[in-house]
């Protein structure tokens, strides 16, 4: 029978030197020890998974938007699809070069938990709103994501019953930071040291990551696999998305220009996703060699340089030209009119249970599907007949 021993015994034999492994203290670290020390046929990573697939904010994420309404067009991507897409993606990398595939899945399946409702748009007017109200970090899903994991769903350790998922140190951190250096100088960026106080890291190197101002400023405390499930996040949105819009009919590939965008955009899927994962895969295995020959070597998962130009391309082509389409910008339009009218609602008269403080209302939006938020307008606004 395959227990964890042999589990462990197979990562031995098949994971990188440049994985994060399964019997590491410190990233299997949890903050309360629990009632199963050890599950006999799981290992640590698997264990958060699992918790991850029956948390309540992985089934919101069916009802919360990718770019079209969820979940009233079902033939179109939600955030749950995209999250399992994620996943694939990534553990597809993972497996490829070698890094621990369970904790890959696990970061991937929880890195959205955060996300507002109503797409990327909600997650913009919330981060405006916080900066207008003086919060100067704004709204992040990935320090929202976190905060879900950590204090929203129950665990059972020996003293009881916990607040929080009790995930392991990998996981959290993967969640929290799932980037691979500081090309996005967020100010949210800034902070992410403080919150690894309590999880390991040194003073010292929790100050010359805060202080640096580098490209691998960062990267020297984030694993490969939150790096893959950053640039997998990367690739299956811009594939899904483009296979998305040409469903919808509001992608012209007439339209688009240049031609090297065109060629990536009529591009079946398959062929588009399996293309990115072979350069991400090879331009990244130099960097795992050298943690292989040099343990002191931090990895660095990368696109090659044609391949980050053209996402960056596509990207930009995404927020010039689609995001303004009608059949989008009226949803993203309604979407962020409705946040706006609660947020100013709830910290004037907050729910029972909710501080009235602009940070936890925006987390209180945050944890809402699409439906919950038109519900909650339509009931505190109903409509006035004469």
């Amino acid at each position: 029978m395959r227990d964890a021993n042999w589990l462990l015994n197979n990562e031995q034999a098949c994971l990188s030197s440049a994985a994060t492994r399964s019997d590491a203290a410190l990233a299997t670290r949890r903050e309360y020890q629990e009632t199963e020390t050890r599950s006999g046929f799981r290992l640590p990573f698997q264990r958060d998974r699992d918790r991850i697939i029956h948390a309540e904010a992985f089934r919101k994420l069916m009802h919360k938007s990718q770019i079209f309404p969820a979940p009233l067009l079902s033939e179109y991507r939600t955030r749950l699809t995209h999250t399992l897409e994620v996943s694939q993606v990534a553990r597809s990398i993972s497996r490829r070069l070698g890094l621990n595939e369970d904790l890959t899945e696990a970061i991937a399946l929880a890195h959205d938990f955060g996300h507002a409702p109503f797409g990327h748009m909600g997650e913009k007017v919330l981060r405006e709103i916080l900066i207008e109200r003086r919060e100067e970090s704004g709204f992040e899903h990935n320090e929202h994501s976190l905060e879900i994991v950590d204090k929203m769903e129950d665990c059972d350790t020996i003293e009881g019953i916990r607040p929080g998922m009790n995930l392991t140190w990998a996981t959290r951190q993967g969640i929290l930071c799932h980037t691979r250096y500081s090309e996005r100088d967020y100010p949210f960026r800034r902070r992410i040291p403080e919150y690894w106080k309590d999880m390991g890291y040194s003073s010292k190197e929790r100050q010359e990551a805060l202080e640096s101002k580098g490209d691998f400023s960062l990267l020297r405390l984030i694993t490969p696999e939150a790096q893959v499930v950053d640039i997998a996040d990367e690739i299956a949105y811009l594939t899904h998305d483009l296979e998305d819009c040409r469903r919808a009919g509001i992608l012209r590939l007439e339209e688009v220009h240049p031609e090297e965008l065109r060629d990536f955009m009529g591009e079946r899927r398959k062929n588009a996703l399996n293309n990115l994962i072979n350069m991400v895969c090879d331009a990244s295995a130099e960097s795992i060699t050298e943690c292989e020959k040099n343990p002191e070597t931090f990895v660095k998962i990368e696109y090659p340089v044609e391949a980050k130009v053209l996402v960056q391309k596509v990207q930009r082509f995404f927020d010039d030209h689609i995001f303004w389409k009608d059949k989008i910008r009226r949803r993203n339009e309604e979407g962020q009119y409705y946040i706006q009218k609660l947020f100013d609602y709830w910290t004037l008269y907050p729910p029972e249970g909710l501080s009235p403080i602009p940070k936890e209302v925006a987390g209180f939006i945050a944890r809402k599907t699409d439906q919950e938020i038109i519900f909650w307008y339509q009931d505190i606004f109903p409509p006035r007949f004469i």
